[in-house]
């Protein structure tokens, strides 16, 4: 039940121009537009803006034991220096080299809200080398020698650079979305999308947002962007280092784009998200009359991809892909799709896409991603029995889990009998785009509806 057959691309040229799907995608181009006219829309990342440049600095090779011991026998500073990129927005630092023994660390501190982290070798390790996004334009590093350790160094080769000013990104219809102070979400930076967490204590996102290399942080509570919408970070405390051995995914298009994934314990309070912020339950369902769905999208200003929300009607969700008419904006990729009945989530946010009436998601009725998150899957389709046996809204032969059951072999190539939401073998479709292309099989209403 997976709709990713991929229509018609359009390419439509354009001066300067900003299109937005309905609730959400948008695409700005200088000379022409790539318009994707997918079964649901195209996918919401959105890049924090930033440039890496390099910088030189090594603090000396130090032994613990020939500097001034602490009275309780605690690390010691031996170096420091202040990172200054006069204007940057926000900052983050790249280590190089260097060594920490068992009882050094690095301390690394924003010289605009005092915002601090502490990296140690095995936090180092887990953060890649890399330090938290700190807020403002310069950083205190301090480095600090166990008495028992000996050849202790450390490094800087390279500042990652908040810019300013990210495009601003439109949508189709009025903007209804409000803040949220949900704090079960999370911006995955820089990749730019959204991260949640369920009971079981694991994260889950699109799968186009962890299938590239620019997923890294997951960042709670952030702050309201600056006026010119440049993002601003949460202190450390707030941050967490993405585990990229733990990711599970599959980037498969519309209905089948999904992401599980894991953290490490938090570098300040040494705790997983779940003990501080909550947790969604989860269940799988097609019906919710309507739909939430809350993550950090682009917008003007200071609410550019902060924690914001917004309520529509479902729009026909289906086997394995959820439809809403709620809106969405680049950076809501992965943003789970709530139950406003209930609460609880019944699937993850993928694709925006007003040319094609609604945005869509993956639904919990995917199989692969119900097995991921540790949940068993339901009943398998029973072919002739007119029943929803595995609850995904089709029955029997419209059930694409029926195309290559002999109850549903009609030998006609153009039928929609087992290809509902795809393409009939002999060529015609039985997707929601087909009275819109005039090519839709016979049979596709009474079989499909």
């Amino acid at each position: 039940m997976e709709e990713t057959v991929t229509r018609y691309i359009a390419i439509i040229a354009v001066s300067s121009f900003l299109i937005s799907g309905c609730d959400g995608v948008a695409k700005e181009g200088a000379s022409t537009l790539e318009l994707s006219l997918l079964a649901g829309g195209a996918a919401q990342p959105t890049e924090l803006p930033r440039r890496t440049q390099s910088y030189s600095w090594s603090s000396a090779i130090i032994d613990g034991a020939q500097i001034a011991s602490s009275p309780t026998g605690a690390a010691v500073l031996a170096a420091r220096t202040t990172v200054s990129i006069p204007g940057a927005p926000w900052l983050r630092l790249n280590f190089r080299g260097g060594n920490l023994g068992n009882n050094s660390y690095v301390e690394i501190s924003s010289l605009l809200d005092n915002a601090t982290q502490r990296l140690d070798a095995t936090t180092m390790q887990q953060w890649n080398r890399r330090s938290a996004y700190f807020n403002g334009d310069a950083v205190a590093v301090r480095l600090f020698v166990g008495p028992q350790d000996s050849g202790v160094s450390i490094g800087i080769s390279e500042v990652v650079v908040g810019e300013n000013g990210p495009g601003v990104e439109s949508i189709c219809d009025l903007d209804d979305r409000i803040a949220s102070n949900e704090p079960r979400v999370a911006r995955i930076d820089p990749i730019g999308c959204t991260g949640w967490i369920i009971d079981n204590g694991k994260h889950l996102s699109a799968g186009h947002c962890l299938s590239g290399n620019g997923n890294d942080i997951l960042s709670f509570n952030p702050p309201p962007s600056l006026p010119d919408g440049t993002v601003q970070f949460p202190g450390p405390e707030d941050q967490y280092s993405l585990d990229q051995s733990s990711f599970d995914l599959t980037d498969g298009g519309v209905g089948n784009d999904w992401g599980t994934f894991g953290v490490f314990n938090n570098s300040v309070t040494g705790k997983q998200p779940i003990e501080r912020q909550g947790s969604f339950s989860v269940k799988q369902d097609l019906g919710p009359a309507n739909i939430r769905i809350t993550g950090f999208g682009v917008d003007d200003g200071v609410t550019n991809q902060t924690n914001q929300t917004d309520v529509g009607p479902n729009a026909g969700s289906s086997g394995t892909t959820m439809r809403y008419r709620t809106d969405t904006t680049g950076g809501n990729s992965g943003s789970p799709v709530i139950d406003e009945a209930t609460g609880i989530a019944v699937g993850i946010h993928t694709h925006g896409g007003c040319f094609s009436g609604h945005n869509s998601g993956t639904s919990f009725f995917n199989s692969a991603l119900w097995n991921a998150i540790g949940q068993p899957n339901p009943d398998p389709e029973i072919c002739d029995d007119g029943v929803d046996n595995d609850g995904d809204g089709d029955v029997d032969c419209a059930d694409s889990d029926c195309a290559n059951d002999p109850a549903c072999q009609t030998g006609d190539p153009n039928s929609c009998v087992g290809y509902c939401g795809g393409q009939a073998p002999g060529g015609c479709y039985c997707d929601f785009l087909c009275s819109f292309y005039g090519d839709c099989c016979a049979d596709k209403q009474p079989v499909c509806g």
